[in-house]
């Protein structure tokens, strides 16, 4: 008792709680700060994929001359739009065999530096942020070929 009260006396405003209580706030702590990290994550993930989609939508619309010059000497909308996805998937395929190589190195290298164990990824995470990939290169791309293969029809009607 009379330590705490020359610690009391030397730190004003000191507080004593439980251990049960320091706990408890840790863990509320820790938790915000996991929400807060989510969302951050989260932010940039958003703003990477509308980055990809736009970049993606504004690609598809400077190649509006190649697709009616196409539709002209007889190929169809919907080969038009198979050729797309095709070369869609290949570039999306490509992009996330060249993500997880480097992502994969830095990844293994950090985590092997800093905890001195290889890291863990699970297996649904990765399938999810692949089929988000996947998605966002087939929306950005098939999207807008098939708006513009619908107003080259139009025209030549």
């Amino acid at each position: 008792p009379r330590s705490l009260t020359a610690v009391a006396a030397r730190f004003p405003g000191l507080t004593v709680a439980s251990r049960r209580l320091v706990n408890a706030q840790y863990q509320q702590l820790q938790s915000q700060t996991d929400y807060l990290n989510d969302l951050i994550l989260a932010s940039i993930a958003a703003l990477a994929a509308i980055t990809v989609v736009n970049t993606l939508v504004m690609t598809m619309v400077d190649r509006r001359q190649a697709l009616a010059l196409l539709r002209r000497v007889g190929a169809t909308s919907g080969q038009l739009l198979r050729a797309t996805a095709w070369q869609s998937a290949l570039a999306a395929g490509t992009g996330i065999v060249a993500g997880v190589a480097a992502g994969g190195v830095t990844l293994c290298t950090m985590t092997k530096a800093i905890t001195g164990t290889w890291p863990y990824v699970p297996v649904a995470a990765g399938a999810a942020v692949t089929v988000a990939a996947l998605t966002l290169t087939l929306a950005g791309t098939l999207g807008p070929t098939a708006l513009i293969l619908r107003r080259t029809a139009r025209a030549q009607a």
